[in-house]
C-alpha cells in the first residue's frame, strides 16, 4: 500500500509532466505550420520559377546570338581595315610613281602614254614643253627602244 500511495503521488507530477510535453509539441507543429508554406503556393511558385528558368534561357540564346554578330561585325571591321590600309598602301605607290615619272619625263623629255597597256606610245616635248612629236610601238623590242633614241636625239 506504501508503495501504492509513493507512486500515487508521482503519477500527477507524471501527468503534468507529460501535459507540458505534449503543449510545447502542439507550439512546435503550429510553429512549424506558421513557417511552412501551403502547398498551392508552392506550385504557384514553382511555376513562376519555371517561366524564370525559361525566360533565362531565352536570353542566353539571344546573348549567343548577339555575341556572334558582334564577332561577325569585328571580322568585317578587322577586314575593312585592311582594305584601308591596301588602299593607302596604293595610294602611296600612285603618288611615288607619279613623282618618278615626273622626274622622267624633266630628265629624258619623254612623256608615256600609261593608259595603253598593249603599246608603247607617248610624246617627246622640247624644252618648253610644248608637244613636239608623238611617237607609238607596236612591241617593247630592241628596235622601238633603238627608235626612241633616235627620236630624242633630233
Amino acid at each position: 500500500m506504501s508503495s501504492f500511495l509513493s507512486s500515487s503521488h508521482d503519477v500527477p507530477a507524471s501527468i503534468e509532466d507529460c501535459l507540458k510535453k505534449f503543449d510545447a509539441c502542439k507550439r512546435n507543429v503550429e510553429k512549424v505550420k506558421s513557417e511552412s508554406v501551403p502547398d498551392d503556393e508552392l506550385v504557384r511558385i514553382q511555376k513562376v520559377l519555371e517561366e524564370m528558368n525559361k525566360v533565362e534561357e531565352s536570353l542566353l540564346q539571344e546573348l549567343r546570338g548577339v555575341t556572334a554578330e558582334l564577332e561577325e561585325l569585328d571580322h568585317q571591321r578587322i577586314s575593312l581595315e585592311e582594305k584601308k590600309n591596301n588602299i593607302s598602301q596604293k595610294e602611296n605607290n600612285v603618288a611615288k610613281s607619279k613623282k618618278v615619272l615626273s622626274m622622267c619625263a624633266s630628265v629624258t623629255n619623254v612623256v608615256p602614254n600609261l593608259y595603253d597597256q598593249d603599246k608603247i606610245s607617248g610624246y617627246i616635248l622640247d624644252k618648253n614643253k610644248k608637244r613636239v612629236e608623238t611617237f607609238e610601238f607596236e612591241s617593247a623590242d630592241s628596235v622601238a627602244c633603238n627608235k626612241l633614241w633616235k627620236m630624242l636625239s633630233k
